[in-house]
C-alpha cells in the first residue's frame, strides 16, 4: 500500500514539474518573441547586405577512411557526433598581440560589429556568420557595460578551481554552467557546482543583460540556420521529456551550456572547442571595453582570417572544428566574452536511446548513419544565401 501511494507521489511530482516547465516555456515564449520579432525584422532588412567575407572548403571535412594520415587530418571524429582534438601546442600556445597575428599572413577584415558578414564553404552554405549587433546601439551598450560589471563582480567573488583559471584556451576564469554530457559524466545531466558558487551563476543567468545577450544569440542562430537551430531545439526537447530534473540556462534558448570568460583581459590561445558537436555553431559574444582596431580580434586560422570584434558584436562559428583565437587586448582595457554552445555528447545521447555510446554497443545496437554520413547530414542543415534572402 505504500508503495503504491509512494508511486502515485512521485508520478504526481514529476506531473507537477513538467507543468510548471511547459508554464515557464510558455511565459518564456511570449516574452522572447517580441524580442525575435525585432531580431528578425533588423536581420531580413540586413539579408541583402550580408556579404561574403570568404570561401572555404569545410564541408569535405568529414571523417575519412583509408590511411591513418588522412584520419587524423579531419577535424571531425569518426562518429561526427563530435571534433577531433587539435594539437594544443600550435604556434607555440603563445598568446598573440595584433602584430604577432599580422606576420602571419592572415586577410585582416576591418569589422564595424554591426553589419553581418557571411562566411560560405565552398557549396555556398553559411558555415560561419559575423552576426554583428542590434540597431539599438545606446541599448545594446548599456547591455555590454552591464555585462562587464556583472563579469568584474562574479570574478571577485567565485571560489575557483585552478583548472578554471588556467586551461587549454588561455589563463582567465572561465565558468560554465547548463546541460553537458561529457568530461568523466556518467549521464547528461546539469553541470555542478559549490553551493557559494552555484548562487553565482545563478545570479548572472537571471540578470536580463545576459538573458538578452543569450535572446540574441539564439534568435540569430535561428536566422541564419534555422534546419541547425530546429535540430538542436528537438535534441533539447527529448533530453528534457525524458528527465524533468534538467534545468537549461534560459527558456528562450536551444543552447545546452554557456560559458562565462570573466576576464579581466580575456585573450586565448589556438584551439577548437572538440567536444562540441562538429557541424553545429558556437555563439560568441565580445564584451567589455576596447579598441578592437587594436586588439581583441577573432582569429579563425582554418579559414585564415583575422577579423575585429568589437565589444557586443556577436559571431556564429563551428568552433569543434576550426581553430580559432583571440589576440590581446591593452593592459588599460578589458575584455571578456559569453559563449553558448551544446556538446555533441547531448546528440550521441539522445542517438543512443537515452544511453551512453558504451551500454548502445553492449545492446548490439548499430547507428543508422555513419560518421560521414552524420557529417554531411549536419551540413545540409547550414543556409544559403539566397535561401535566407528568399526568405525575407
Amino acid at each position: 500500500m505504500i508503495g503504491k501511494k509512494a508511486a502515485r507521489d512521485k508520478a504526481r511530482s514529476k506531473a507537477h514539474r513538467k507543468s510548471a516547465r511547459r508554464a515557464a516555456e510558455k511565459e518564456s515564449s511570449v516574452q522572447q518573441s517580441a524580442t525575435e520579432r525585432r531580431v528578425k525584422d533588423v536581420a531580413r532588412k540586413r539579408y541583402a547586405q550580408c556579404t561574403k567575407a570568404v570561401e572555404v572548403d569545410i564541408s569535405m571535412q568529414g571523417p575519412r577512411t583509408g590511411s591513418r594520415t588522412e584520419k587524423t587530418a579531419s577535424p571531425v571524429a569518426a562518429t561526427a557526433f563530435v571534433g577531433r582534438r587539435q594539437p594544443s601546442d600550435w604556434d607555440g600556445g603563445l598568446i598573440l598581440t595584433k602584430d604577432d597575428a599580422i606576420k602571419h599572413g592572415l586577410r585582416y577584415i576591418a569589422w564595424d560589429g554591426c553589419e553581418p558578414k557571411a562566411l560560405l564553404d565552398k557549396a555556398g552554405k553559411i558555415c560561419a556568420v559575423l552576426v554583428g549587433s542590434p540597431k539599438d546601439k545606446v541599448g545594446w551598450a548599456q547591455v555590454n557595460d552591464q555585462a562587464q560589471s556583472l563579469f568584474d563582480q562574479a570574478r571577485s567573488e567565485f571560489k575557483l578551481d585552478p583548472k578554471q583559471t588556467t586551461h587549454r584556451r588561455g589563463s582567465y576564469p572561465a565558468v560554465a554552467a547548463g546541460i553537458s554530457y561529457g568530461g568523466g559524466q556518467t549521464r547528461v545531466s546539469n553541470l555542478s557546482h559549490s553551493d557559494h558558487n552555484e548562487g553565482i551563476v545563478s545570479r548572472l543567468l537571471q540578470h536580463p543583460a545576459i538573458k538578452r545577450l543569450a535572446g540574441f544569440g539564439d534568435a540569430a542562430f535561428k536566422l541564419y540556420a534555422p534546419r541547425l537551430h530546429a535540430y538542436y531545439a528537438d535534441t533539447l526537447r527529448q533530453l528534457r521529456d525524458r528527465d524533468p530534473a534538467l534545468r537549461p540556462n534560459f527558456e528562450g534558448s536551444v543552447f545546452g551550456a554557456a560559458t562565462f570568460n570573466l576576464g579581466p583581459q580575456v585573450a586565448t590561445r589556438v584551439h577548437t572547442d572538440y567536444l562540441n558537436l562538429p557541424a553545429g555553431w558556437c555563439a560568441v559574444t565580445a564584451i567589455g571595453r576596447f579598441d578592437p582596431k587594436r586588439g581583441g580580434h577573432l582569429i579563425l586560422w582554418d579559414f585564415n582570417l583575422m577579423v575585429e570584434f568589437p565589444p557586443g558584436a556577436l559571431v556564429l562559428i563551428p568552433s569543434a572544428i576550426v581553430r580559432h583565437s583571440n589576440t590581446a587586448v591593452g593592459p588599460e582595457e578589458t575584455r571578456s566574452s559569453f559563449t553558448q554552445y551544446s556538446a555533441g555528447g547531448l546528440f550521441r545521447w539522445v542517438e543512443c536511446g537515452f544511453r551512453s555510446q558504451k551500454d548502445f554497443e553492449r545492446l548490439g545496437r548499430v547507428h543508422s548513419l555513419s560518421g560521414a554520413e552524420r557529417w554531411q547530414r549536419g551540413v545540409q542543415m547550414w543556409s544559403t544565401l539566397d535561401e535566407l534572402q528568399s526568405s525575407s
